[in-house]
């Protein structure tokens, strides 16, 4: 690792990103980023009373002049890229009162990454026009069309203003925009560092994150430090296996928000850790596990029934991903004995995972009383109180109410999940469908739904339970369409290089389970409001369109500029 001077190393980055790079460095980058304000910072803030913005400055500027001092600007602000994404650190810069001044809600915010993404949105835009990068992706780029589609729609539909506020809908151009910026971002930075090493530098960050998360878990309480992302909300009530006590507990999200929104990023990267499960040595085995029963604990802790759900869903899709390539495809590399106990041991992580599950999920009493309410639409679960579906809206029961009470009882037959809150769930998707159907073009525009959501029965301003839903009200058919397009032709991306002759058909199917159990906790929760988890998940998209034109090559085997 070299030195130079800080005028250098500017001069260096301007004149174009570099020709070859070892992404070992960036992971080096990664790690030293994550360390500091995953660890240092806090423990330095707690045990001294230092204010956590003065830490975080001085960690930066450490962070930067090692940058500088080492010519390693671009490698450092890829390497920034991926961490500072999962933090939730934000500066409310608009906020819009709901229901009078009982309910506000932040409807656009500086985040931490912002600082990051910035400059280099600058200097990728300064080596574009200096002809030294391309966005040529090839007919991957019909995943930044639909996305781009999607942002400008959105800014059409907060024109139109057909919902409450115009305001909100136009702010959540911004919030769409920067998705399409990271996106951008990342699919240009993974031709450089590689698949692996973009994926593992997210891997590690958010795993970073779990940790923070297990340590608030043992304190049985949030640290505090809101200023980085901590979500600082209290405790709920405990449940025990064995001699040990857990409490369900929001707060444990690490610096992601809460841990819901933590449990969202886990979901995109276990599949990644059974992977290094099947193919590492026995010290990343060792590791990758602990990191697997910590992440089921987090699960049950978040108390997500939603999470639960997909995490079962996930490691079902896994379980079948790794019996079909341990049949289909071979490797000349591995012998057949040492083939069969890498898949072996990738489908005892995963089935160990679903038994974990379910187990500290059979770790709590629903009473008889409990399980009778579930048709009224009390609060519970993860979600929401409130009252029965369109209580108070109209004394007839309409087909739609109906309907939603044949959908709850199926419901309640489901084992180990807890459906209280699911009448509320319908009530707002019966809404979504009705805004979709009354205004289909341009829906209501983004962000506006919590402000009708009352007029629609439910029992405060909330969101939608559905970010597919959320987007046709928000946006009506076309917008709904643009969406699922760019999302959609990620995973057609990714299943094309899974099935390719060449590349790693095991490192790319783990990427697909975890897109897809992604995908289908989003379909229950309200991640996508204003979070960091579509931030990350945008970031992964970037890489998997970034790598799909490029030779895919193991981090181990690049080399650095001599």
């Amino acid at each position: 690792m070299s030195f130079s001077s800080p005028k250098m190393s500017l001069l260096s980055a301007l004149s174009g990103p570099p020709d070859t790079l070892d992404g070992r460095n960036v992971l080096q980058y990664v790690i030293m980023l994550t360390v500091l304000l995953v660890a240092i910072v806090p423990i330095v803030a707690l045990t001294t009373g230092l204010p956590v913005l003065a830490l975080v400055a001085v960690a930066g500027l450490f962070y930067t002049a090692t940058l500088l001092a080492t010519e390693s600007i671009f490698e450092g602000l890829s390497a920034a890229i991926f961490v500072l994404v999962t933090f939730s650190a934000n500066v409310p810069l608009v906020e819009l009162p709901l229901g009078g001044e009982e309910y506000t809600t932040p409807i656009l915010n500086a985040l931490l990454v912002d600082v990051v993404v910035i400059p280099f949105a600058g200097l990728m835009l300064w080596w574009l026009y200096s002809g030294k990068i391309s966005l040529n992706f090839g007919r991957e780029r019909i995943v930044g069309y639909a996305l781009a589609g999607f942002v400008c729609w959105s800014l059409l539909a907060g024109l139109v203003g057909n919902g409450p506020s115009r305001l909100a809908g136009l702010f959540y151009v911004v919030v769409q925009l920067r998705h399409l910026v990271l996106f951008t971002i990342s699919a240009v930075i993974v031709k450089y560092i590689g698949i692996r090493s973009a994926v593992y530098s997210l891997g590690i960050a958010i795993v970073g994150q779990l940790m923070y998360a297990m340590a608030e878990i043992l304190n049985y309480g949030s640290f505090g430090l809101t200023y980085l992302g901590d979500s600082g909300s209290g405790p709920g009530p405990a449940f025990s296996v064995g001699p040990l006590q857990f409490e369900y507990a929001l707060y444990a999200g690490g610096f992601a928000g809460t841990s819901r929104i933590l449990v969202a990023l886990l979901l995109l990267v276990i599949p990644v850790i059974v992977a290094i499960v099947v193919r590492r040595s026995i010290v990343w085995k060792l590791a990758a596990a602990v990191a697997l029963v910590c992440s089921t604990l987090l699960v049950r802790v978040s108390q997500t029934d939603s999470g639960f759900a997909a995490f079962l869903f996930t490691a079902l899709l896994m379980a079948i991903a790794l019996c079909t390539l341990w049949i289909a495809t071979d490797t000349t590399d591995r012998t057949p004995r040492d083939r069969t106990s890498d898949y072996v041991s990738g489908i005892s992580s995963t089935v160990g995972l679903a038994a974990l599950s379910v187990f500290l999920f059979t770790r709590r009493e629903i009473s008889r009383t409990s399980r009778s309410t579930k048709a009224t639409g009390t609060s519970g679960g993860d979600s929401a109180s409130g009252t029965s579906a369109f209580g108070g809206v109209s004394s007839t029961r309409s087909n739609s109410e109906v309907g939603s009470d044949f959908m709850i009882q199926i419901a309640n037959q489901i084992p180990f999940i807890e459906t209280t809150n699911f009448s509320i769930r319908l009530q707002q998707y019966i809404a979504a469908i009705d805004i979709g159907l009354q205004y289909p073009l341009f829906g209501i525009g983004g962000m506006n739904f919590p402000l009708v959501a009352e007029s629609y029965g439910l029992p405060r301003p909330i969101e939608i339970h559905n970010i597919y839903l959320s987007i046709l009200a928000s946006t009506g058919f076309p917008g709904a369409v643009f969406f699922l397009l760019s999302i959609s032709a990620v995973l057609v991306i990714a299943g094309k290089k899974a099935m390719s002759s060449e590349s790693d058909h095991l490192f790319w199917a783990m990427l697909i389970c975890g897109m897809l159990g992604f995908h289908a906790y989003s379909f229950w929760v309200t991640i996508h409001s204003g979070g960091v988890a579509y931030l990350v998940f945008w970031v992964l998209a970037g890489t998997v369109v970034g790598a799909n034109r490029r030779q895919e090559t193991d981090i181990t085997s690049r080399s650095s500029a001599t």
